[in-house]
Formats: C-alpha cells, sequence, structure tokens
C-alpha cells in the first residue's frame, strides 16, 4: 500500500507539475505610485514559465528570477505589462501605472532614432527605418528587431486591419547600460488603396507632392541645395532633348554635402532608361562640379519608391558603381534580373509636362 500511495503521489506531482499555469510574483514595484526618479526597479521572479517580457521585450531570467531598472518617460503615466508564458503558449500578466512628472526633462542622449516611417498601400504595411545608437536589444510591437549600433535597422509592420491601420507602434529595448525603455510612437492617419486604384496610381499622384518632403528631409541633414549652372543647364537640356522622355531641366534638384552631390530625378516616364540617363548625368556632374567624391543619381517615383545609382569618379574608369534600392544595396544585374528595375518603372508619374 505504501508504494501505491507513493506512486499515487508522484503521478499528481507530475501532473500538476504539466498542467500548472505561468505565475509572477512582483516584488518591486509592488503598487502603482508616482516615481520622483527616472529609473525604477523591477525584481521578482515566475514559476510554470519559459519567458519573461515587459512591453514585449523579452527579459533575461537567472534561475527564474529576473532584476532590471526601467527608464520612465517624463510628463505622462508610465504603463508596464508584464507577460510570462511557457512552451504551451500559457501566459499571466501583471500591469503596473507609474506617473513620472519631473519639474525639468531629464537631458539624456538618444537611445535610437526612427528616420523614416511610410505606409504601402500596396503591401498595406509600414516600413520602419532607424539607427540603434545605444542598445543591446531592441523590440518592436514585440518582435525582436536585430540591431547593430550606429547602422541603419530596417522593419516591417502587416496591417491586419481591412480598412484602416493602427494608430501606434510600441518600441522597447534594453540599452547599453541594461535600462529597459518602453515607447509609444504615432502613426499618420491613411487609408488601405482599393484594388481598382492601384493601376492608376501614378496618373492620380503628381511629383511635386513627393519632391517637398524628399528635399525637406535632405536640409534636415545638413545637405544644401545648389543652382544648376549655365552650362549644366545646356549640356542636361541637349541630353535628355535626345532621349525625348519627358524629363526637363527644372525637374532636377541637385544637392551637395561637403564632396558629396546627388541628382534628385522623378520618374515621368516608364520608357526611361535610367542606367544610360544617369551615366550621362553622372559624366556632366563630374565634370562640372569640382571635387566631387561620390555622384548619385537618385530617382523616385509615385509608389514612391527609390533608386539610387551612386558613381565615384573618375567615372569612365570606374566600375565600382553601385545601385540602392528602397535602401537595400544591389547592383545591376540583380536589378534586371529580378525585374525590380521593371516593377520600379511600372510606378511611373507620368507626367504630361508643360
Amino acid at each position: 500500500m505504501t508504494r501505491a500511495y507513493i506512486s499515487l503521489y508522484i503521478i499528481l506531482v507530475s501532473v500538476t507539475t504539466v498542467f500548472a499555469q505561468p505565475n509572477i510574483t512582483l516584488i518591486s514595484p509592488i503598487n502603482d505610485y508616482k516615481s520622483p526618479k527616472e529609473l525604477i526597479l523591477f525584481k521578482g521572479r515566475v514559476s510554470n514559465a519559459e519567458k519573461l517580457t515587459i512591453n514585449g521585450q523579452s527579459i533575461p531570467l537567472h534561475k527564474n528570477r529576473f532584476y532590471i531598472k526601467a527608464k520612465l518617460n517624463p510628463h505622462q503615466k508610465n504603463t508596464f505589462t508584464l507577460i510570462a508564458s511557457n512552451k504551451e503558449n500559457e501566459s499571466t500578466s501583471i500591469t503596473k501605472h507609474i506617473d513620472f512628472f519631473p519639474q525639468s526633462t531629464p537631458k539624456t542622449p538618444p537611445l535610437y532614432s526612427i528616420e523614416d516611417i511610410i505606409f504601402d498601400p500596396l503591401k498595406n504595411q509600414w516600413k520602419i527605418k532607424g539607427t540603434a545608437h545605444a542598445l543591446k536589444n531592441l523590440s518592436i510591437n514585440a518582435t525582436e528587431v536585430p540591431i547593430k549600433n550606429n547602422e541603419p535597422f530596417h522593419f516591417w509592420i502587416q496591417n491586419n486591419r481591412k480598412t484602416t491601420h493602427s494608430s501606434s507602434i510600441s518600441i522597447s529595448g534594453i540599452s547599453k547600460t541594461l535600462h529597459l525603455f518602453s515607447h509609444q510612437l504615432g502613426l499618420y492617419e491613411t487609408e488601405l488603396l482599393p484594388e481598382h486604384k492601384k493601376d492608376n496610381l501614378s496618373a492620380k499622384i503628381p511629383y511635386k507632392k513627393f519632391e517637398k518632403g524628399i528635399i525637406k528631409s535632405f536640409y534636415q541633414k545638413k545637405w544644401r541645395q545648389i543652382p544648376l549652372s549655365t552650362i549644366q543647364e545646356k549640356m542636361i537640356t541637349q541630353l535628355i532633348s535626345i532621349e525625348e522622355n519627358g524629363l526637363q531641366v527644372k525637374h532636377i534638384n541637385l544637392m551637395k554635402y561637403n564632396n558629396s552631390v546627388i541628382a534628385i530625378i522623378p520618374l515621368l516616364n516608364k520608357n526611361i532608361d535610367i542606367e544610360s540617363t544617369s551615366y550621362q548625368l553622372a559624366l556632366i556632374l563630374q565634370n562640372t562640379v569640382s571635387k566631387s567624391k561620390s555622384i548619385t543619381l537618385m530617382w523616385y517615383n509615385a509608389f514612391p519608391s527609390f533608386l539610387e545609382i551612386i558613381y565615384t569618379p573618375p567615372i569612365e574608369q570606374s566600375l565600382s558603381n553601385y545601385w540602392i534600392i528602397d535602401d537595400f544595396i544591389t547592383n545591376r544585374d540583380y536589378a534586371y534580373e529580378s525585374k525590380t528595375l521593371e516593377i520600379f518603372n511600372s510606378y511611373s508619374f507620368e507626367e504630361k509636362v508643360q
């Protein structure tokens, strides 16, 4: 009988262990409160759990214990949601609210920067581009983002709603000083593009709408716009009149930063030979803009997508030009073979130039 009872006890313990729900025991903070300091401590332990996240960021566990300081956002109520989960995707959660209203805003260097947030109505997703400055980990909407310090990162968020997108995204992570942070980033309102309008996208969006935003973004990055000289205008006019592709000198914006030059050009006609035109324009700029170490021809379409061809002078002797399509480095052969260039051309503005 004794052996039977022992066996039954072992079975009951095993069953209880297998079906036990995840649990969080939070030692700090115990209650919601108003903090006088920028950093607060999250300390506690989990049981029957394989993973712990706080606002979507995975938190290290040491023998089922956790200990991490979190950086509060000033002048607001900070909400932290702790979720413990097991292999069966069962979970439990605790939410804490911490107010932080300092007399003066703490001055701390940015941990990351977001350069671009663009909604793609055709793919029904957001494209996010940023740079990590002093981070160990980064998560967007509870998904870990691969990062390298001071290098750009890219992230795509699929819109699951049928008519409009979400109003914000959550960005969380752990700094190199091992402090947790969590931010909410708002998204501008837009509706999805109806199927029957996709084919007419290029015909309905004037390039000027994009030109203004592109020029502004370059100004913010300390680039300066330079006027085309008389000789440049004559040479470019002769080139594009031969091509007969609708492009005019007034469509080209020239900008410079140190020894780098970029020509920003709208794709006004799907039949423009981008490779040939870019090469000829680069030769003109090489011969008319002194001390240029890098010459870029950046084309943009109505999608909007961007295609950059970068040349290193002397262009005639160099085979080192490379292509960038929507921030992804590629090469000429791939652009043609994958039909990426063909797709890019299909979204030309097709503007009737007056």
